[in-house]
């Protein structure tokens, strides 16, 4: 899971990123979510806006957590082990989503 999470917050994962126009620079590959098909995928599209996402712990992230585009500083503050937690199972939902047809 741990990897999951690294794969993330970077997204060079074909799951949490279209990893095609992202990575290999293909400019005929729609940079589309995998779920949703409306919006420009980013880890954070998936985290906080992503509407074939939303779940419990999406609205609990967006609580405490001041700014999405910032998500990744609240992450790497000591004291934040709430949304640490909320993070982990947050992206831990997403993995969980089967995304064949």
């Amino acid at each position: 899971m741990d990897t999951r999470i690294m794969e993330f917050i970077h997204g060079s994962s074909d799951r949490f990123q279209n990893f095609y126009q992202s990575r290999l620079g293909n400019t005929l590959v729609q940079d589309l979510c995998n779920y949703c098909e409306t919006g420009k995928d980013s880890p954070s599209h998936q985290l906080f806006d992503c509407i074939a996402l939303e779940d419990h712990y999406r609205r609990e992230l967006e609580r405490l957590i001041d700014s999405k585009e910032d998500y990744l500083h609240h992450l790497l503050i000591d004291g934040n082990e709430n949304i640490h937690r909320l993070f982990y199972k947050r992206v831990e939902f997403i993995d969980s989503i089967n995304l064949d047809p």
